[in-house]
């Protein structure tokens, strides 16, 4: 799963942009991961593809309600996309949709 991660935080092209993502701010998703930021997962099973919700503190205001980012991957474990309710998050991998994933790895 981790090469998965990094194929799609780095060279994984935007749905939007068509531009790769190349998102290096990981190590900050990666410490918000093993730290506890991330409240929970869960996953659903739909057709191919499998959704995973999760709920992760906001990393400006800790005292707002937390977060949603989700990911959708296919079967393989090959990330499709991935989104957020926070500011940046529809630029598809802002740092509470990497801690998502990175959490995944290590639960």
């Amino acid at each position: 799963m981790y090469p998965g991660i990094v194929n799609y935080l780095l060279f994984n092209k935007s749905a939007y942009t068509q531009q790769e993502m190349k998102v290096y701010k990981a190590l900050e998703a990666y410490k918000q991961a093993t730290c506890g930021w991330v409240r929970n997962a869960y996953a659903r099973q739909y057709n191919n593809n499998v959704v995973v919700i999760g709920k992760v503190l906001h990393s400006q205001r800790l005292n707002e309600r937390c977060l949603t980012p989700w990911i959708i991957a296919n079967e393989d474990g090959v990330i499709q996309c991935g989104h957020c309710d926070c500011v940046a998050g529809l630029g598809e991998a802002c740092t509470h949709v990497c801690a998502l994933l990175f959490f995944l790895i290590y639960q």
